[in-house]
């Protein structure tokens, strides 16, 4: 849920079960509503995600109209309760945006709603400088069980939190597994003449800590875990293994084959984000133990988007992601923590770092706990990070 350019700095606070913070409105705001986002408005919301990431007010290229019919309209998650959400004017002119995408879950057996928060962001300038807090306000008002986000910057935070909602840790941390750590840190101090410089003149030196470094990360991999590779992972391999990978979690996602296909499409689409691989885990008889799904860039680096693993088993699915990453001669691989693989990576010598916040906000006191304690089987595809960013097609 990143907030981008957004110029108001007042505290927010919307009516909640949760205690929350004292509102200060500016003075000054013409009149609008918030309302449910129809088709029609995608090339407005379009030329608003246009200028605020873009800072170009020029009519949004047709790939970007594309990208939010696909998503918001055209996903295979229709709620008509759940819908995206405008801030409209009182002369017709949408000047805000807060996406929601309605996803299926089971809550112990029983069947609830999951509303994914993505793409808040409001047009500079705009005159309505309360228009991100009402968008929050609505949303998070929404009959939906789970409002959720795991791509919040530090604005994003700060307006949920002052809803009422809770910030996740173990879903704001990022995991890296360095095989090359001199070349990752180089690529991302790669932009601009400095960078590139540094590049250039520090490469010598990198190349051998990185060697040492490589040789390290090397024993830590078993010997032949690569005989663990099992076929390669597709929507339907996916679809087969999730129930064997969240069986034992609370709250656990729901799909079908439809669903499958459509977000796998998504996935396959999302070319500039890096070249998709991954692969089921087996043991020895063949018996499927999890799997993986990765990105990788064109710096070297695995963005892994989905890591499952049966109970107890986490530890070889790993071994069998780690042993592709260092035949592929990747950099590193790294992803969003799941809490419930804290200790294997761990045992590993992962480095962790903060990312992208991960927000919550739920009315059963059961399910918050469930999510806090681990018991929550939301990987990346449940969330919002695993969505193809438009600034990647311009």
């Amino acid at each position: 849920m990143t907030i981008a350019k957004y110029s108001s700095e007042q505290d927010v606070a919307l009516p909640t079960d949760h205690p929350v913070l004292p509102v200060r409105v500016p003075f000054g705001s013409a009149g609008g509503s918030v309302e449910a986002c129809q088709e029609s408005d995608i090339p407005e919301v379009a030329a608003i995600h246009h200028q605020v990431f873009h800072g170009k007010d020029t009519p949004a290229p047709e790939r970007l109209k594309d990208y939010y019919r696909e998503v918001f309209f055209r996903n295979p998650w229709p709620d008509a309760d759940l819908p995206s959400l405008v801030y409209r004017t009182a002369t017709g002119e949408v000047v805000g945006f807060m996406g929601r995408i309605a996803r299926p879950m089971s809550f112990r057996g029983r069947r609830i709603r999951l509303a994914i928060a993505h793409r808040l962001m409001v047009k500079a300038d705009s005159g309505h400088p309360i228009a991100a807090v009402r968008l929050v306000r609505k949303f998070l008002a929404g009959p939906q069980d789970i409002s959720f986000s795991d791509g919040a910057n530090d604005k994003g935070r700060q307006f949920w939190e002052g809803a009422g909602g809770s910030t996740l840790p173990s879903y704001s941390m990022d995991w890296i597994w360095p095989l090359r750590p001199s070349r990752y840190l180089l690529g991302a101090w790669r932009h601009g003449q400095i960078g590139r410089l540094a590049n250039a003149s520090l490469w010598p030196v990198c190349a051998m800590v990185d060697l040492v470094a490589f040789r390290k990360w090397r024993r830590m991999v078993p010997v032949g875990s690569e005989s663990g590779l099992g076929p390669p992972l597709d929507a339907s391999t996916f679809l087969s293994c999730i129930p064997e990978v969240s069986g034992g979690c609370a709250l656990r996602p729901e799909y079908d084959p439809d669903t499958a296909e459509w977000l796998w499409a998504r996935l396959l689409e999302n070319t500039d984000r890096g070249r998709l691989r991954g692969n089921v885990v087996v043991d020895a008889g063949g018996r499927s133990l999890g799997g993986f799904l990765v990105y990788v860039r064109r710096q070297r680096f695995g963005e892994v988007v989905f890591l499952g693993a049966r109970p107890g088993a986490i530890g070889t699915v790993l071994d069998v992601l780690f042993g592709m990453a260092m035949r592929e001669r990747l950099v590193a691989v790294g992803g969003r923590l799941d809490a419930r693989f804290l200790s294997a990576l761990l045992d590993r010598n992962c480095i962790f770092k903060r990312g992208c916040w991960g927000l919550v906000h739920a009315r059963d006191p059961d399910i918050m706990q469930a999510i806090s304690a681990g018991d929550a089987a939301i990987s990346g595809l449940e969330g919002e990070l695993w969505l193809r960013s438009p600034m990647d097609l311009l």
